[in-house]
């Protein structure tokens, strides 16, 4: 092997492991999103006290 082979296989090894990283790096955590359930969200309801009960004006 001559040094030029050498330094293109280096070469190619060092793209490829940062275009490697660059795709793992996008695509984790979009399949992290689409694999994780959402939480439902639920509509909570806040009981309100008459004005009589709260100390309010009394009509």
């Amino acid at each position: 092997m001559s040094k030029d082979t050498i330094l293109q296989a280096f070469i190619f090894f060092v793209i490829a492991g940062n275009f490697i990283v660059c795709v793992i790096a996008v695509i984790l955590p979009w399949l992290r999103e689409a694999l994780t359930k959402r939480p439902r969200h639920e509509a909570v309801i806040i009981p309100f006290a008459r004005p009589s009960r709260r100390g309010g004006r009394h009509v």
